[in-house]
């Protein structure tokens, strides 16, 4: 079904409507590329394909200036009206054209979905979702929708979300994690360092485990050499080790480690003893062994996630995700509406320099 309507210079913007650039024709010479203010599928623009269609229609040319036409695709909640901005500027290879402010609409399509109009901000065209759940207000009932249409500005600045992610490292307790944190990134509107505030979104650790790598330093002593046993003192508990024993441990020497550390025996324990070199005399003339007693930590990796809002040069959109209501199981009535896609045919002449 196709209906026809003419507009002189168009200027109202329908929120719902969506657009696609299709060039038609040209003075005796066939533009190939537009620029990005005009709209693209999904399949072109998120899959990487071309930019525009290459379809081509009538001889729109004009014996005095150059004329040529655009196709534009897009969606509408209604078919008659005010509805659709044509872009009044755009650029196809090099040369610059001029909306004339004369526009043909045509239906293309009445379709009978369940839709969502929703505006999208991405710094690249390929980052927008072809798809999206979505709960209708009125029922509550989730729909899987889908956008074919994507009506592309020109490169301009958007607000993007700037995330920072914070990691604390490996520890036997929690650490301190504020609700905000100041979140440094690059403007690139301003092409300048930037600071933002950034909240706290999500936070948590991993599963906690035994892990090595915390060696105790210890010094085992004695007042002569005609002594047999290496003497080792913590926190007013003494303990003795014969100076032949091929380790410095004795029965119960974790958890005296421990004890002389002062460390939970929850969260630490210690797995193993060995000597640190050979016997020696310090500057009072004491008889000395170093030690080295191996312990194990009970730790968990801690980290947050904050979230602010910058700038960020990309691009804006308008898109329809719908799904056509026969296809869907389980529908209700409420959330079924019409859509209409439309086609915009638009008159544009070459700009002189």
């Amino acid at each position: 079904m196709k209906k026809k309507y003419i507009a002189k210079k168009l200027g109202v913007i329908l929120l719902s409507s969506m657009m696609l650039a299709t060039l038609i024709t040209g003075c005796n010479k066939t533009p190939a590329t537009e620029d990005a203010s005009a709209g693209v599928t999904a399949e072109d623009n998120i899959e990487g394909g071309s930019e525009q269609s290459s379809e081509a229609g009538e001889d729109a040319s004009d014996e005095e200036t150059n004329i040529i036409t655009m196709e534009y695709q897009f969606y509408s909640e209604t078919e008659d009206g005010l509805r659709f901005e044509i872009p009044e500027m755009i650029e196809v290879d090099g040369v610059k054209y001029k909306y004339t402010g004369n526009a043909e609409y045509q239906t293309s399509e009445i379709m009978s979905v369940v839709a969502h109009t929703v505006d999208v901000e991405v710094e690249e065209k390929e980052d927008a979702e072809t798809s999206i759940e979505w709960v209708s207000d009125a029922t509550g009932k989730k729909y899987t929708l889908n956008g074919d249409i994507f009506n592309w500005s020109d490169l301009v600045p958007i607000t993007t979300t700037v995330t920072e992610r914070v990691e604390y490292g490996a520890r036997t307790t929690a650490p301190y994690i504020p609700q905000v944190k100041t979140i440094s990134y690059y403007n690139e509107v301003d092409e300048a360092d930037a600071e933002i505030n950034g909240k706290l979104v999500s936070s948590g650790q991993s599963e906690p485990s035994w892990r090595s790598g915390y060696p105790v330093d210890g010094v085992f002593t004695c007042n002569s050499t005609s002594v047999d046993k290496w003497a080792f003192e913590g926190y007013g508990k003494t303990v003795y080790v014969p100076q032949s024993s091929a380790t410095p441990t004795w029965d119960g020497y974790q958890n005296d480690i421990l004890s002389f550390l002062g460390l939970d025996a929850n969260l630490y324990r210690v797995v193993g003893g060995r000597w640190n070199g050979d016997a020696y005399t310090d500057a009072n003339g004491t008889i000395s062994r170093n030690a080295i007693f191996d312990c194990e930590a009970y730790l968990s990796t801690y980290w947050a996630v904050y979230e602010g809002k910058g700038e960020a040069l990309g691009y804006r959109a308008s898109v329809t995700y719908y799904a056509y209501a026969d296809a869907l199981k389980d529908v209700s009535e409420e959330d079924i509406s019409t859509l209409y896609k439309m086609v915009a045919i638009a008159s544009y002449e070459e700009v002189s320099e």
